[in-house]
Formats: structure tokens, sequence, C-alpha cells
């Protein structure tokens, strides 16, 4: 909690976080600045508890929402549990229909360590979540994840997805919790 952060932990955190904040609240204030943005990927991310990475994102998906963009929402356990039924066909067809009409999929928690049912995945739903990355960066969607470990921290079996994402993304490593963030 925040009685962990003294003063001046809390003002190094605040330096750390500043450029983000400013960048997230561009993208609230203008969200057509976040869809202009060069990257197909923006990956949040903080390995402490309760960093804020999930209110960040759904915060600027809210905003893109409000200037008429259409943003699916995904916990990273539900999309899984989606992709393992993408044998039936009417779940493909239902996914696929998803990625051509939304323009951003925010996928929360993302290959966490703690939540994630990715990490213990066998290599078809490995496979399966490849592809259905793959497909939404093909058409040009926006992904917005949300993770406790940087990209490169998900580990060696998602190498092709690593290598999908590093392609065209931008991180934002958020330090400390929201509490040290944003009491003074």
């Amino acid at each position: 909690g925040i009685a962990n952060y003294s003063r001046e932990d809390k003002k190094q955190l605040h330096a750390k976080n500043k450029p983000y904040f400013d960048r997230i609240k561009g993208y609230i204030d203008n969200p057509a600045s976040f869809m202009a943005e060069p990257f197909k990927v923006l990956w949040i991310w903080g390995e402490d508890p309760n960093t804020g990475h999930s209110v960040i994102a759904a915060n600027i998906g809210c905003a893109l929402i409000k200037k008429n963009y259409k943003v699916r929402y995904y916990e990273m356990h539900n999309l899984t549990k989606l992709i393992m039924e993408f044998k039936d066909s009417d779940v493909v067809a239902e996914m696929n229909r998803a990625i051509d009409y939304f323009d951003v999929f925010i996928i929360n928690d993302a290959f966490d360590r703690q939540r994630s049912t990715v990490s213990s995945a066998n290599e078809y739903l490995r496979a399966n979540v490849f592809n259905f990355f793959q497909q939404t960066l093909s058409k040009n969607k926006k992904i917005i994840y949300t993770s406790d470990v940087d990209i490169i921290g998900i580990g060696e079996q998602y190498n092709s997805i690593i290598s999908m994402v590093i392609r065209s993304y931008s991180e934002m490593h958020i330090c400390g919790t929201l509490n040290s963030l944003f009491r003074k």
C-alpha cells in the first residue's frame, strides 16, 4: 500500500510515469491521436499489484467509444475460452465478424503471471491465440494489452506472438500502485 512508499519514492514514481501519463491524457483528450499512432499494439504493463494498467486501458477505450470508435474488451481468460471453442464454426464466424467490426481490442491481463490461463496452455491454444492476434493486426486494428510483464517476459513458448507484437508496438511501463501514483 501507500505506506510502503516514502515521499521521495513517490516523487521518483511520478517522474518515471509522467511521460506515460502525458501520452494517456493526450489519448483521452483526443482519441484520434491514439488511432493515428503508427503502432498497432499498445502494451501497458507494471509488475506491482494494482498498478492501474486496466484502468488506463479502460479510460482510453471509453474515450474512443465517445468518438464513435468501436472497442471490444476481453479479459484474457475469457478470450482463451472463446478461442478454445474455435472448432465450432459458429464461434469462428463470430470471432471473424468481431475482428471486422471493431477498431480496437483491449485484452486485459494478457499473459499475466497470476491471472492468465494462457501461460500453461497447450500448443493448440497458443496457436489459436496467435492466429486471432495475427488476423486482428493484419486488418490494421489496434490492440491494447495490459499485463504484469513486459512483452519479452511472457515466455519463450510465445516467441511467435512476441515476434508479431514487437514489429509494431509501443510500451508503457507503469511503476508503483494506484495509491502511490495518485496520492501526494
